[in-house]
């Protein structure tokens, strides 16, 4: 698989305090969706950074600090 870890991306489904949300990661240029969960709630639109690959369909992500 690929190394997704450190790749930026939007929220298209917000992601709960417990459970998936839904993201679009941008690689090579192609969008591609994936589950997402990460430590505390991420409101949809928000960008987000991968912080690990927990399987081939979904990723961990924290938001992206502005």
């Amino acid at each position: 698989g690929e190394d997704l870890t450190g790749t930026s991306g939007t929220v298209v489904t917000a992601i709960p305090a417990a459970g998936y949300g839904e993201v679009l990661l941008y690689l090579s240029g192609q969008p591609v969706k994936y589950a997402a969960k990460a430590a505390a709630p991420v409101a949809r639109g928000a960008e987000v950074w991968v912080e690990s690959v927990l399987s081939p369909t979904s990723v961990a992500v924290r938001p992206v600090e502005r």
